[in-house]
């Protein structure tokens, strides 16, 4: 990641030079290059972490009980543990898309700290479900809790930047 800061800063530095030899673009540029690389509500790597790992568990889960791919049928224990995985993997785009657009157009910090919320309630909702189909509705309220909030926020960053923009209105 730093390389390819510094050979963007490098290319920048060729091309910018006007007449007096001063570089405007070099710094804004390569900070906001920078910058725009390392947000924590932008990064997926912490979200997609855990369905990796889900799926790993269900392929022990495969192996345990002796269910080869591609069937998805079989004792219940792994249907749940399969649904689980599955249900988890349906969510993440609706969870990666609020999240980013909340962290781009409300507080970052809020948004990553929501972030973090869905996941361990995603976490709490795969263990509850592969121990009983029950289990899984306290995960299952806070997941969809911070997804409303993500969402609420997301909105309301939205409207806040349309209403300065167009409007004029400061809230």
């Amino acid at each position: 990641m730093t390389s390819r800061i510094i050979r963007y800063m490098y290319l920048m530095r060729i091309n910018c030079h006007n007449a007096a030899g001063h570089c405007d673009r070099l710094m804004s540029s390569a900070v906001l290059h920078s910058q725009a690389s390392l947000k924590p509500a932008r990064d997926p790597r912490p979200a997609i972490a855990p369905i990796g790992y889900y799926a790993r568990l269900v392929g022990r889960s495969r192996m345990k009980y002796k269910i080869m791919p591609p069937a998805v049928t079989g004792p219940p224990e792994f249907e749940r543990t399969f649904r689980a995985q599955q249900n988890c993997v349906e969510f993440y785009p609706i969870f990666q898309v609020v999240l980013w657009i909340a962290g781009l157009f409300f507080y970052e910090e809020v948004a990553a700290a929501l972030g973090l919320l869905y996941i361990l309630a995603r976490h709490l909702y795969f263990n509850g479900y592969v121990t009983s189909s029950q289990g899984r509705l306290p995960g299952f309220y806070l997941s969809l809790f911070s997804l409303f909030l993500l969402l609420a926020l997301a909105a309301f960053g939205v409207a806040k930047i349309f209403l300065k923009k167009y409007l004029d209105v400061k809230i």
